[in-house]
């Protein structure tokens, strides 16, 4: 099951701005995020909140 995080253009735009040691750890945490599903057991959202 591939998952994917979407970064918008915002946030991309401020983390650009971040000194380079923190951009690094916001990306690791953004890239731990991407493989939570997997760590973690969680299940897709059902109902109303389908796909997100």
């Amino acid at each position: 099951m591939a998952v994917f995080v979407e970064i918008t253009p915002e946030a991309r735009a401020q983390a650009a701005r971040l000194s380079e040691p923190l951009r690094g750890r916001v990306l690791a945490i953004v890239g731990r995020l991407a493989r939570w599903p997997a760590v973690s057991g969680a299940k897709p959202l059902r109902g109303g909140l389908a796909g997100r």
